[in-house]
C-alpha cells in the first residue's frame, strides 16, 4: 500500500510541479522543539488525498495484509500495554499505527513518524476514519532524526521501514536520546538482499554499536515472505 501511495505522488510531482523548492521552503515545519508537521503548499494535502485510494479499501486490502504481517501477535510479542508512550518510526500511511494504537488506549499515546508529509496526510485521512482512540501524534522527521517532541518513551517501533533507512547508524544515535532509561527499540523487518540488504548479524551490530542490546527475537517468516522482529533495551 505504501508503495502505491509513494507512485501517485510521484505522478503529482512530476504533473503539477507540487515539491518545488519554494513551496517545500515555505510550507514545511523544519526541525524544532515539536517535531509536529503542517501543511505544505496550498491545497496539496487535498489534492493528494483525492489520488490516494478511499478508506474502505485501504481498509480492505490491510485486512488481506494482517494475515501475513501478523500485528496482533507483534503487539503480544512487544507487551504492549495500555498508557504506554510509543514512538512509531517510518510509520507511512498507518498501517501498524492503528494497531499500536489500539494496543495503548485512551491513556497511551503513539507519536507516528514519517520524514515524508505525504504519507502522514495519508495517515491522518485513515486514522480519522478507523481510529478508536484520539492518541495518534503525526510527526515529521528528516532523513537522520525522527524529531519526536518528547524524550521519555518507553519505546521506539519500525515496523517494515528500517530496510529503506539510508543512514542507519546515524538515525539510531539520533533516536537514542527519545527513549527513557532502559526503553525499548523494536525492528520488525525482512531481511531482503536486494532490498536494504539487512541480516540478523547486520541488525544486530549497528544495533549494539549504538548503545542497544537485543533481549527478544522472533521470526514471523512464511515460505515466501520474509519477516523478522528484534527487541532491543537502551544500555
Amino acid at each position: 500500500m505504501k508503495s502505491r501511495l509513494l507512485v501517485i505522488y510521484l505522478i503529482l510531482v512530476i504533473s503539477n510541479g507540487i515539491f518545488s523548492q519554494e513551496k517545500t521552503t515555505t510550507g514545511e515545519k523544519s526541525a524544532d522543539k515539536t517535531g509536529y508537521y503542517t501543511q505544505g503548499s496550498s491545497g496539496e494535502k487535498e489534492k493528494f488525498l483525492k489520488k490516494i485510494p478511499v478508506p474502505k479499501e485501504w481498509w480492505d486490502e490491510n485486512r488481506e495484509r494482517d494475515k501475513r504481517d501478523k500485528p496482533e501477535e507483534h503487539i503480544r510479542s512487544l507487551n504492549i500495554k495500555p498508557g504506554m508512550k510509543i514512538g512509531e518510526a517510518g510509520a507511512g500511511d498507518g498501517y501498524f499505527t492503528l494497531f499500536l494504537s489500539n494496543a495503548v488506549g485512551e491513556k497511551g499515546v503513539i507519536y507516528a513518524n514519517d520524514n515524508d508529509r505525504f504519507m502522514l496526510y495519508a495517515l491522518e485521512y485513515y486514522m480519522n476514519v478507523y481510529q478508536k482512540y484520539k492518541n495518534i501524534i503525526p510527526v515529521l522527521g528528516s532523513d537522520v532524526d525522527p524529531l519526536f517532541p518528547i524524550n521519555d518513551l518507553d519505546m521506539i517501533v519500525i515496523y517494515g521501514s528500517f530496510h529503506d533507512f539510508q543512514d542507519r547508524k546515524e538515525w539510531l544515535n539520533n533516536a537514542k536520546k527519545y527513549l527513557k532509561r532502559k526503553g525499548v527499540l523494536a525492528i520488525s523487518d525482512g531481511y531482503w538482499p536486494q532490498h536494504g540488504a539487512l541480516t540478523y548479524k547486520s541488525i544486530i551490530e549497528i544495533t549494539k554499536e549504538c548503545g542497544f542490546k537485543q533481549f527478544f527475537y522472533r521470526d514471523f517468516s512464511s515460505s515466501d515472505f520474509s519477516h523478522h522482529l528484534h527487541a532491543f533495551m537502551k544500555e
